[in-house]
């Protein structure tokens, strides 16, 4: 439209006021159709930026959670591993302090050796160490294990004196 107002004015604003050029209906409407092809267009180009845009935003939101995902993972993984070295640093103080002044409670008989130790509590079907136990904690779990077997010894012979018909 505004292109046939151009020309319009173009032609009345001539030296030859005579000659009058004006537009024809069909002419207006193709004018009017391209325009409105035109504005279709860039209505579908300004949707496809848009898309893309958020497109990319999208992509950008999920590298930056993804890093954050990785950093934490990261994290999670020095805090673990400076926990275990401080477990580690924490038992090698103690396993210091106890190797270097064991109280006279705490000493095994060498007459009770490991080797014996083990091959007792494996017959009596208790585990041979127990996680975090002790030379000494062994020791006094084997003394229970067979202060229990004798007890049991005890009551089976008890009973046997006392069966009738023997």
């Amino acid at each position: 439209l505004e292109l046939a107002k151009q020309t319009k004015h173009a032609t009345l604003s001539s030296s030859d006021k005579k000659k009058r050029s004006f537009l024809k209906t069909a002419e207006l409407r193709k004018f009017q159709e391209e325009y409105d092809e035109d504005e279709k267009e860039q209505k579908r180009l300004k949707r496809r930026r848009e898309e893309k845009g958020s497109k990319r935003r999208r992509r950008e939101e999920e590298d930056v959670t993804k890093q954050d995902q990785q950093q934490q993972e990261v994290q999670r993984r020095e805090r673990k591993e400076k926990e275990e070295e401080d477990i580690a640093k924490n038992q090698r103080k103690e396993d210091e302090t106890s190797s270097n002044s064991p109280s006279s409670e705490e000493v095994v008989p060498k007459q009770h050796t490991a080797e014996k130790i083990i091959s007792t509590l494996r017959s009596l079907g208790q585990p041979i160490k127990l996680f975090g136990e002790s030379t000494f904690a062994r020791y006094k779990r084997y003394l229970e294990a067979l202060d229990m077997l004798n007890k049991t010894n005890l009551v089976t012979s008890e009973m046997e004196e006392y069966k009738l018909g023997s």
